[in-house]
C-alpha cells in the first residue's frame, strides 16, 4: 500500500473516532468527516471493485454511517446498538446487513437481519431487492455469528423470518468508492455514507 493511502485511513478513522459510529456528531465534526471521506475516495486503488468478488466479498464491520435506517436501532429506547455487519456472498449474488440489539436484560440480546439479491449495475454499483428480514433474540434464531447467520438467510434456512415487499424500480443501489484489503467506503442510493472495516476469520 502507498503511504498516501495509510495517511488517508489514519485522518479518516481519527475523524470519525468516538462518534459511535455516527450516533454521536457535533455539527463541527461534519466538514472534517467529509474532507477525509472523499480524500480516502480520490486514492482509491480498486476502481472496479464489483468486477473482483475476491476483494469485495466476506464479512465487514461498520464503523461509521450516516445512514438514517441503521442511525434508528440505536435510538430506540431502552436497547443499546451493537456491533452492525455487512456480508458479502462470494459470488457476490447476495448481501445480507445484520445488527446486534442489546436490551437491559441480556437474556433478550438479539438481532435485525435483512437479507438481499444483488445485481451488477457497474464497475462499482450493485442494485439491491431486499427479499427477507429476520429479527428476534439470539438464542431464538439460534444465532452464534454474523457470518454463518447471513449464510443461513442466504440459503433459505426455515428461520423465524418475513418475506418483503416487492421494491419500486429503480431498486436501491449501493457504490462502493473505496475498497483496499480491510477498508471501504459505499455511498448508498438515498446519500447515506458508509465506512466499514474487514472481519478477519
Amino acid at each position: 500500500m502507498m503511504p498516501e493511502y495509510s495517511e488517508r485511513k489514519r485522518d479518516l478513522l481519527a475523524a470519525i473516532a468516538r462518534t459511535e459510529r455516527g450516533l454521536h456528531i457535533r455539527p463541527e465534526q461534519l466538514p472534517g468527516i467529509w474532507s477525509a471521506v472523499t480524500q480516502l475516495e480520490s486514492v482509491n486503488p480498486t476502481p472496479r471493485p464489483v468486477a473482483l468478488p475476491v476483494k469485495l466479498a466476506g464479512l465487514w464491520q461498520l464503523v461509521f454511517t450516516t445512514s438514517f435506517y441503521v442511525l434508528r436501532l440505536g435510538r430506540v429506547p431502552g436497547v443499546r446498538l451493537g456491533e452492525v455487519y455487512q456480508y458479502f456472498s462470494p459470488d457476490l449474488t447476495h448481501l445480507v446487513n445484520v445488527a446486534e440489539l442489546m436490551p437491559p436484560l441480556s437474556f433478550l440480546n438479539g438481532i435485525v437481519a435483512v437479507s438481499g439479491r444483488l445485481e451488477s449495475v457497474s464497475a462499482v454499483r450493485v442494485g439491491v431487492t431486499f427479499e427477507r428480514a429476520a429479527t428476534g433474540p439470539k438464542g431464538f434464531l439460534r444465532y452464534t455469528d454474523p457470518e454463518t447467520f447471513a449464510a443461513r438467510l442466504i440459503v433459505g434456512e426455515d428461520l423465524p423470518s418475513v418475506p418483503l415487499p416487492s421494491q419500486r424500480r429503480p431498486l436501491p443501489w449501493l457504490d462502493t468508492t473505496y475498497l483496499d484489503e480491510d477498508l471501504r467506503i459505499g455511498r448508498g442510493d438515498r446519500g447515506s455514507v458508509f465506512v466499514l472495516t474487514r472481519v478477519r476469520s
